[in-house]
């Protein structure tokens, strides 16, 4: 690495979950509606779909990180969905 490069950081949502969230209890369970890898109580706890692939998992932990970070929980509208997966970083 030169002088004049900076180390790359990567975005880690497993890092981010224990530094920023470490009261956050992640579950994984399949007792969650159809059509979601994961979903969030927007307090304490994270619920996530056994058996999905690292990347979905990846994915769908740093979508319910921001949805923590709106303190959003249960059902949300479309448009909120829509927002909360644009800012989430991509896996």
């Amino acid at each position: 690495m030169g002088e004049d490069t900076a180390p790359v950081l990567l975005y880690n949502p497993w890092r981010i979950l224990r530094t920023d969230w470490p009261h956050v209890e992640l579950k994984h369970t399949d007792d969650i509606p159809d059509g979601k890898l994961a979903d969030t109580n927007g307090v304490d706890e994270i619920r996530m779909r056994h058996r999905l692939l690292q990347v979905d998992r990846r994915c769908a932990l740093a979508h319910e990180l921001v949805h923590l970070e709106h303190g959003d929980g249960g059902t949300c509208t479309p448009e909120v969905e829509a927002e909360v997966s644009l800012r989430a970083p991509a896996g």
